[in-house]
């Protein structure tokens, strides 16, 4: 059985930053103001008297959309998470290109050096030089 190479530095990084995982989602935060349509509330007439913030965490499973209300302090725990979730997701693709190269670096042949450089010996002669 052969012996596994060694990883480039570039993809031995990667690999050690993806192990340091924490807790992550798909998805995004966002924050509203609304109004309540109450007859006589300063909402309808004012923006700034909306009603909020409500935040939300919205994600597609499938090919549906699902939200989910979240307090202000599980809005930020969520946020964290979703940007967790979206340095994987750069992380696995820089791992993807630097294997990339890894792969295609293993495919050119080695390059002598000028010490390995073959010596050139030219091509026997065939026939007498006529004079």
């Amino acid at each position: 059985m052969t012996d596994m190479p060694q990883p480039p530095p570039d993809v031995d990084a990667l690999l050690r930053e993806l192990q340091a995982l924490t807790a992550m989602r798909r998805g995004s935060v966002s924050q509203r103001y609304m109004k309540c349509n109450k007859p006589g509330c300063a909402c309808a007439e004012d923006p700034a008297a909306r009603h909020g913030p409500y935040f939300s965490w919205t994600r597609t499973v499938g090919k549906k959309t699902q939200s989910r209300l979240l307090s202000a302090e599980q809005a930020e725990k969520v946020a964290r998470q979703v940007q967790a979730g979206h340095r994987f997701r750069d992380l696995v693709d820089s791992l993807w290109e630097a294997c990339e190269r890894w792969a295609d670096a293993e495919l050119e042949p080695p390059r002598a050096t000028s010490d390995e450089a073959p010596e050139k010996k030219g091509s026997r002669r065939r026939s007498r030089p006529r004079s």
